[in-house]
């Protein structure tokens, strides 16, 4: 259970450094989501859809890829 911890807190960390500069409720309402459903983007990126990651991607001026994990060997 604390490995899946850990590979969740690794996986938010980019996310949440680059979200930090922006306000939960302006980047909900650019995204036309509520802020409940941000702020659980912001604890699992895997629940946003693509079109959703790319809009965000776009917002905070970073790659989707930023989002997630890296796959092993990658």
């Amino acid at each position: 259970m604390q490995e899946l911890k850990s590979i969740r807190e690794a996986r938010q960390k980019p996310f949440l450094k680059k979200a930090s500069r922006f306000n939960q409720e302006a980047v909900a309402a650019e995204l036309g989501v509520t802020v409940q459903t941000y702020r659980s983007y912001e604890k699992d990126p895997s629940l946003m859809k693509l079109p959703t990651a790319t809009k965000l991607a776009s917002i905070l001026g970073c790659k989707v890829s930023d989002f997630y994990l890296p796959m092993k060997g990658n």
